[in-house]
């Protein structure tokens, strides 16, 4: 294999690891240098504050995708239940 990867999945569920300030910066460089980088986690904190889009997925089902101011706890609280997210809005 040559060349470098154009995509990373990090499945952090139950794997005991923390993402330090190293390793978010190592995720930051990666996508900013254009790597699509799958992020799998139920720390919703931890979440919203590294990914840019935030897709919720209930049942194995996409039930939202989420992006920008959109991409707040209750938003995604609201999809993971079943509840419309209030996107576009400033509430």
């Amino acid at each position: 294999m040559t060349g470098r990867a154009d995509r990373m999945l990090a499945d952090l569920r139950g794997a005991g690891l923390k993402l330090t300030p190293q390793r978010i910066a190592i995720v930051r460089e990666l996508a900013d240098d254009g790597v699509a980088v799958l992020f799998v986690s139920s720390d919703l904190p931890e979440l919203l504050a590294l990914a840019d889009r935030v897709i919720v997925v209930r049942d194995g089902r996409i039930v939202g995708q989420l992006s920008g101011h959109d991409s707040t706890a209750s938003n995604v609280m609201a999809l993971a239940v079943g509840q419309e997210a209030k996107v576009g809005t400033d509430a």
